[in-house]
């Protein structure tokens, strides 16, 4: 029997071939752990990048809220500069604020960061939007101010721009706050007339007057209805109406105005009942329409007369009321 040993120069190829494979087994694995590692990376980078910006986020957020509060307090139609007063105060008040973990000033600007508006859906103008002496200067009560923070430099995500068709680079933050001036019902007018022909000055504070409930009833030493919004030329029975169940007339300018004519008018007793809490008619509801501050009618009913028939010197008694 003739027993044949292996060819030596077989074996030799067939090891190089494993060796070879092995060679390329290792390279493909060393490109998967380098996708794997940038992937991983990138992760990281986003959750501690992302947590960056959101702290950046929150900073410009106080600014601009302090800076539209700061701005809105102005708006109160004292002076025909009312615009400039709250552009200054606005910025004053916001750039004292410090973003990217209180390392740098806010950034806003004269005449961009900060607009206007007379109501709260617009339209927003600039401060120098408006021509000297425009009206409607006056009429503005709601301020927002824009921050942005620019070319923010990232920490890790840039890592992610090995990848094909991946190009992170300077992120932008911006926010905006809306602050609006509501007036408290003490600087908001009723749309009452006082007909004062025959008031002298030596007629008591808080005197008792009578209303006037006709076009026929006697209008001297009376109150009547008025109308107090400045856009309109002629009386208004539904404007006074719309007066009587909200704040009043709380755009009314610092000095004189011309108002529309006074006179009675029937039908607004369902309105002007309505601030003391009493609904008729269920045109209106305490919801849409709360009562003011008093809560409490003077009437006959309510306020007994004097021993020589007259009725006064109720203001104490509402005041401990209210």
């Amino acid at each position: 029997m003739t027993i044949h040993s292996p060819d030596f120069r077989t074996i030799r190829s067939a090891s190089r071939i494993r060796l070879a494979r092995r060679g390329m087994q290792g390279g493909a694995v060393a490109i998967v752990a380098a996708i794997v590692l940038i992937a991983m990376v990138g992760i990281v980078g986003l959750a501690l990048d992302l947590g960056k910006l959101y702290v950046v986020r929150a900073e410009l957020q106080n600014a601009a809220d302090a800076c539209a509060l700061a701005a809105v307090h102005s708006l109160n139609g004292a002076t025909t500069r009312q615009l400039d007063i709250a552009e200054v105060a606005g910025l004053t008040t916001g750039l004292r604020h410090k973003v990217q973990f209180q390392k740098n000033r806010a950034s806003l600007h004269q005449n961009v960061s900060i607009t206007f508006a007379e109501r709260i859906d617009g339209p927003w103008l600039l401060k120098n939007a408006l021509g000297p002496g425009d009206p409607s200067e006056l009429r503005m009560r709601h301020a927002r101010c824009t921050v942005t923070e620019s070319d923010m430099e990232i920490w890790f995500i840039h890592v992610l721009n090995a990848l094909p068709g991946v190009a992170i680079g300077t992120q932008q933050v911006g926010v905006n706050a809306v602050a609006s001036l509501r007036n408290a019902q003490t600087t908001c007018a009723i749309p009452v007339a006082i007909c004062a022909e025959q008031l002298t000055a030596s007629t008591p504070v808080r005197q008792w007057l009578g209303g006037a409930s006709s076009p026929s009833d006697e209008t001297t030493s009376k109150f009547n209805w008025v109308e107090l919004n400045p856009d309109t030329k002629s009386s208004s029975t539904r404007d006074i109406a719309d007066m009587l169940t909200g704040d009043g007339a709380c755009e009314l300018p610092a000095t004189g105005m011309e108002v529309g004519v006074a006179g009675a008018r029937l039908g607004l007793f369902t309105a002007w009942n309505i601030r003391f809490g009493i609904y008729q008619g269920g045109a209106h509801s305490a919801q849409e329409n709360p009562p003011d501050l008093s809560g409490y009618a003077y009437t006959t009913l309510t306020w007994p007369a004097a021993a020589d028939g007259s009725r006064s010197n109720a203001f104490p008694d509402f005041i401990s009321k209210r």
